[in-house]
């Protein structure tokens, strides 16, 4: 075979064309022709199930080639698990959307909840970047009353293991306290 590995597909294709016959039941007849069928998921394991092991000795499938050159890793690529924090947000003032929107190069709303809350927390957990989801959406040009809208942001691949309750403690009282725009409640480390 001259591979350092086995191709299941190959595999197959050996003992179909060299072990079974056109009228077994790997082959589909109707009165005008005979067709060969794909190597699905259920033909292979019929394959495997019909051949023995002396099929895999003279196939050359067994025993698999010595391995001459050492693994080699091109390429280590780790990820972290994102952080997700929740909580609650109410706009005070209109012109506020809830995530940045542009048009073109344009943006539309010079604020954005989802910056106003995600900016101060990002400078905590340091992440690659953050997808803001809230519970519904709404116009721009709208307030908010009550107790505000129930939101998540994930935080992905983050330099930082995780946030405690009084970081977000501070944070949420400095999101409340430094802008005009958002109010930001509850917020609290989520799990999956």
């Amino acid at each position: 075979m001259g591979k350092d590995y086995v191709d299941i597909k190959n595999i197959f294709r050996y003992f179909v064309f060299n072990y079974f016959n056109p009228n077994s039941s790997y082959f589909r007849k109707d009165e005008r022709k005979v067709t060969h069928v794909k190597e699905t998921k259920d033909y292979v394991k019929k394959a495997l199930d019909i051949a023995t092991f002396t099929d895999f000795q003279e196939a050359g499938f067994y025993p698999p080639t010595k391995v001459t050159l050492p693994s080699i890793i091109s390429q280590l690529l780790i990820r972290r698990d994102p952080i997700f924090i929740g909580g609650r947000y109410m706009k005070l003032l209109r012109g506020v959307s809830q995530t940045p929107f542009f048009v073109g190069d344009l943006k539309l709303a010079e604020n954005s909840v989802s910056e106003l809350i995600a900016g101060p927390i990002s400078t905590i957990l340091k992440p690659e970047g953050h997808n803001f989801v809230g519970s519904g959406r709404e116009d721009a040009d709208v307030r908010m009353l009550g107790t505000g809208r129930p939101f998540y942001i994930e935080f992905k691949e983050c330099i930082a293991e995780t946030i405690s309750p009084e970081q977000l403690s501070i944070i949420q009282n400095e999101i409340n306290t430094n802008n005009p725009f958002v109010r930001a409640t509850h917020l609290k480390l989520l799990q999956k």
